[in-house]
């Protein structure tokens, strides 16, 4: 094991050189292939290793491959730097645009003659502010105008006495029995103004509208004469 070991590498070998201080036998080559082999002998566990570099015309590019990624990774970082700033500026428009060219000019989309008004942060929540009001404010005046209403609960624990079903309570007519009692008051005005009507026929007749004429059946050329009440009241007399 203590022996030199030879090695063949591979290409065409020229020249041998002789073995070294280190027990080691350099081989030449053609450029294109060019091994060196190392061998020695380790004191640790009697072992021989054996390593080999090989010297091609791919050195220069495995040297300038570091460099290679190096810019890949350089642009790919440049991509994503864009894309977040395209992101931000999507998902941000009211920011101001960063400007380095100091020539460089636009007109503002937003505040151009034919935008439409835009309404401030402050604007909106005091809007928003304002609905919610007005629709507890049209809540409560349903409750005070309809108090026939169910009351919603979202509390299915919560208990109340009625109101209107309580003991006490006096007798409340329902919506049809309020409607025939208003139709049967109506029919009962309509009859008395008709026996009022008819019972005294020197009442004038009321009109309300202007464009109705009619003639007077006591004033007519054919009607029969009629005493005056002092007439009357002399005659009687």
């Amino acid at each position: 094991m203590g022996s030199n070991l030879s090695s063949r590498a591979k290409g065409t070998q020229k020249t041998k050189e002789p073995v070294g201080a280190r027990g080691h036998t350099e081989l030449k080559a053609e450029p294109k292939a060019t091994a060196t082999w190392d061998l020695y002998h380790t004191n640790n566990d009697d072992a021989i290793e054996a390593s080999s570099t090989f010297d091609t015309e791919s050195e220069d590019e495995d040297a300038d491959e570091p460099n290679d990624h190096f810019d890949e990774r350089e642009t790919i970082m440049a991509d994503c730097r864009n894309l977040a700033s395209m992101a931000q500026d999507f998902l941000h428009p009211e920011l101001p645009a960063s400007v380095t060219d100091s020539s460089a000019t636009a007109r503002c989309y937003f505040e151009r003659y034919s935008a439409p008004e835009v309404e401030s942060v402050d604007e909106a929540e005091a809007r928003a502010q304002i609905l919610a009001d007005a629709a507890a404010l049209k809540k409560l005046a349903i409750d005070y105008m309809h108090p026939e209403l169910p009351v919603v609960v979202t509390d299915f624990s919560a208990t109340a006495r009625c109101y209107f079903d309580r003991v006490s309570a006096p007798d409340v007519d329902s919506l049809d029995e309020a409607e025939a009692r208003a139709q049967i008051l109506a029919d009962v005005a309509a009859l008395k103004k008709l026996a009022k009507d008819y019972m005294h026929p020197e009442l004038p007749v009321v009109v309300t509208d202007f464009s109705a004429t009619a003639r007077c059946y006591f004033d007519r050329v054919s009607a029969p004469e009629v005493e005056s009440l002092d007439e009357a009241e002399a005659r009687a007399q």
